[in-house]
């Protein structure tokens, strides 16, 4: 398919779908956008919601105070210093996390409190195996529809899986996502037991296997519906692909810093 071709039908999807930002939420313009009697708010926990909702509402003009069992914010997200055996002093962080460019509203609040600036790409989404190969998702199309053409491109199947296994055609339920449905049909099947009744190629199943695991769940155990719903949030349903960005530095520095700094305006207390 030619560029020009390809850039024509994105447009035309783009367009029937409607967009890929949907607005969910839409206040009541009658309220008054700010707390004039300096209300007191008390937020338990100083993860990334916790504090997201202390920025929030900050800047409406409610007096806000986190109560946080660490000494440091950010739950899964935090930075805490540790020192070594040999005295060597750094701190430590809970490893890896992935700021996808479709966290639209995280972005912005990234943007908001000056943390944007130290989130750069990786350079691919890469799953090696031993027996079946590597899959790269660095040239993965990103729109929706043609990503999953893309899929077969890249071998994570093929026709043959498509023509020669009646069961494939079950896939057909990762492609229509509801939240009432998908959940009453799927919610009590685990992946793994859906994989083998579907008799999923085992490309296949090592590319879910990799999505299940990214939310700490092994595919015995996740909810097929659960992955659903994740396969369309991460891959189906907007245009940005698997590529993320991720912090250049420390949390502390990169993240948790400029959030104290930008509460400190608000006058909100930390303990």
């Amino acid at each position: 398919m030619s560029e020009k071709k390809q850039f024509s039908l994105a447009g035309l999807i783009e367009k029937k779908l409607g967009g890929y930002e949907q607005v969910y939420n839409h206040p009541d313009t009658q309220f008054p956008l700010r707390c004039t009697t300096g209300k007191k708010i008390a937020i338990v926990g100083g993860g990334l919601a916790g504090i997201s909702a202390a920025i929030y509402l900050a800047e409406r003009g409610f007096r806000v105070d986190i109560y946080e069992g660490n000494t440091y914010l950010g739950g899964k997200l935090g930075s805490w210093k540790h020192r070594f055996a040999d005295g060597y002093e750094t701190n430590v962080e809970h490893g890896f996390h992935a700021f996808f460019r479709q966290y639209y509203n995280l972005r912005r609040l990234l943007k908001k409190i000056g943390a944007y600036e130290y989130l750069i790409p990786i350079s691919d989404y890469l799953i090696r195996t031993l027996k079946h190969g590597n899959y790269s998702f660095k040239n993965i199309a990103t729109t929706p529809i043609l990503n999953l053409l893309s899929l077969k491109k890249a071998g994570v199947y093929s026709t043959r899986d498509i023509l020669s296994n009646r069961q494939f055609t079950r896939m057909m339920d990762f492609l229509k996502y509801s939240q009432e449905e998908t959940f009453k049909k799927h919610d009590l099947t685990s992946f793994q037991e859906f994989a083998e009744q579907a008799k999923l190629p085992p490309q296949m199943r090592l590319m879910f296997t990799t999505f299940s695991r990214a939310f700490f769940a092994e595919p015995q155990l996740i909810s097929l519906a659960e992955l659903i719903k994740s396969f369309h949030f991460y891959f189906l349903s907007n245009d940005h692909g698997l590529i993320y960005d991720v912090l250049d530095d420390d949390f502390e520095l990169t993240l948790w810093n400029p959030v104290k700094s930008y509460l400190s305006r608000y006058q909100s207390r930390i303990f």
